[in-house]
């Protein structure tokens, strides 16, 4: 494993809620400047802006933070891109 650059997060979710949605990316437990916020009706937000330092070995996990996401089936996918 390496460390390097992360940022670029694209989300996209099967159906849009009815409230907003906002995913951050956290780093060992903090959260970090790289987040997008779905507006409600749709179905995909993006940061392409925010980038974060990882090193080797940090955990990198992204939070959902939804109020009604208009079903309990629905299913969001997410990427991020890096570089070191």
């Amino acid at each position: 494993a390496v460390g390097g650059t992360i940022g670029n997060l694209r989300v996209r979710q099967t159906t849009p809620g009815s409230d907003p949605a906002t995913f951050t990316l956290y780093v060992n437990g903090m959260s970090t400047a790289v987040a997008c916020e779905m507006a409600s009706g749709e179905t995909s937000c993006s940061d392409t802006i925010g980038t974060v330092v990882v090193a080797a070995g940090d955990l990198v996990t992204l939070e959902v933070n939804a109020g009604d996401l208009g079903d309990p089936h629905v299913h969001a996918s997410f990427s991020i891109s890096g570089s070191n």
